[in-house]
């Protein structure tokens, strides 16, 4: 499917920027008091002959802690880089929870060469403390100089918008890299970066496998559904959720409600597939004036039911809404909207059905990786070597 508008993803460093200014000016501070501050050390680089370089130097290094490596984003991403690059140009690196990410990275590199190395900030957590969170920013300065040094591009993933986030990614990509914002909200309130070396809002990919397998699993075990009602529950959103529950109920409309995250990916996928409706909210956790464009926007849509949801920045860019989507705002207009697109099937599976065309051409492998080429190509950085093109 031909997409109809060009995305152009590439974000600049926040002009507009209308959030917290003295926050903003602390963070600015803090990035280049610890720049100034940094002690620099020795960093060693492996030397090897030319031919190994040469073997080696398209290779990616994804790097993650054991308590993510089953994490829905890191499959994800691990599945389609493979696929991108070919499975032999990528190595995944697991450091235990409390690991010295900065040492034992140092003493992998003496052994391996590679292109890029991917990571997200989640990798940099550390025990709780103030001290600790301070080490933690000269750690991410420390790696930045170990991967200049190797000759690496750093591409870090930033999962959310919070200003000790952001500064961590900044700082890792301090020497040269690109920032993959993944689902961040990136409205006026969102802090700028200290660069403009970003992409996004991007979204893991599906690798072509995956989805091929999605749409080729059984439903038969699957419970069927008007309406389905998944993900964490916070607040704002559980007292939205629980409303719903109650109105569902009396309205004696089917629904199947899971807020325990412990399905397996395709059986998690499968429940939207068998459901008519499938409710989202993009509220941030705890704020009811702030929304992040959520990847379970784009699961829903791959699923091909229809995608009840918030509007928000991110989605907008490459979802129409009331052509791909439909958005809500108050409780009123939720429950109006279900009610309608229940009792007019051919509308809501039409909606249903483009969302999935539309999601099918982004959702994958080519389109993510190719858009984070494009990031690194303007800002003239290594690309990602692909190894053939992914059907």
């Amino acid at each position: 499917m031909k997409i109809e508008r060009p995305y152009s993803l590439l974000v600049g460093p926040g002009a507009e920027f209308e959030g917290n200014k003295l926050l903003d000016i602390f963070r600015s501070w803090v990035y280049n008091f610890v720049l100034m501050t940094f002690r620099v050390r020795f960093i060693s680089r492996r030397t090897t002959n030319d031919k190994q370089d040469k073997n080696q130097g398209n290779k990616v290094l994804f790097v993650v802690r054991d308590w993510g490596v089953r994490t829905t984003l890191n499959i994800d991403i691990r599945e389609s880089l493979s696929e991108y690059c070919g499975s032999d140009n990528v190595v995944i690196l697991e450091v235990l929870k409390y690991d010295n990410i900065t040492s034992i990275l140092e003493n992998f590199l003496k052994l391996n060469t590679f292109s890029h190395v991917i990571l997200d900030t989640r990798v940099m957590l550390t025990t709780n403390g103030f001290f600790k969170a301070i080490q933690s920013l000269y750690d991410c300065r420390l790696m930045a100089k170990l991967f200049h040094a190797n000759n690496m591009i750093c591409l870090c993933g930033a999962t959310d918008f919070q200003p000790g986030y952001k500064l961590q990614a900044e700082l890792l990509t301090s020497c040269g890299g690109l920032i993959i914002n993944w689902a961040n909200d990136n409205s006026k309130e969102s802090f700028p970066l200290r660069h403009r070396r970003h992409v996004g809002p991007l979204f893991a990919p599906k690798s072509q496998k995956s989805i091929k397998k999605l749409m080729n699993s059984s439903l038969d075990e699957v419970p069927k559904s008007d309406v389905s009602i998944m993900g964490a529950n916070y607040e704002p959103r559980k007292s939205l959720s629980d409303k719903l529950i109650v109105w569902l109920e009396s309205n004696k409309i089917s629904h199947y409600l899971n807020t325990r995250k412990d399905l397996e990916a395709f059986s998690y996928l499968n429940v939207f597939r068998n459901s008519k409706i499938s409710f989202n909210t993009n509220w941030v956790a705890g704020r009811l004036d702030k929304y992040h464009f959520v990847g379970r926007n784009f699961e829903i849509a791959l699923a091909g039911s229809l995608l009840l949801t918030q509007k928000c920045y991110g989605l907008d860019l490459y979802l129409e809404e009331g052509k791909d989507y439909i958005a809500f705002g108050d409780f009123d207009e939720l429950t109006k909207k279900i009610d309608y697109y229940l009792s007019h099937e051919k509308e809501r599976s039409r909606i249903a059905k483009s969302g999935q065309q539309k999601v099918l051409v982004l959702f994958n492998t080519n389109f993510v990786w190719n858009e984070i080429n494009k990031g690194l190509r303007i800002h003239h950085l290594s690309e990602i070597k692909e190894a053939k093109s992914v059907s």
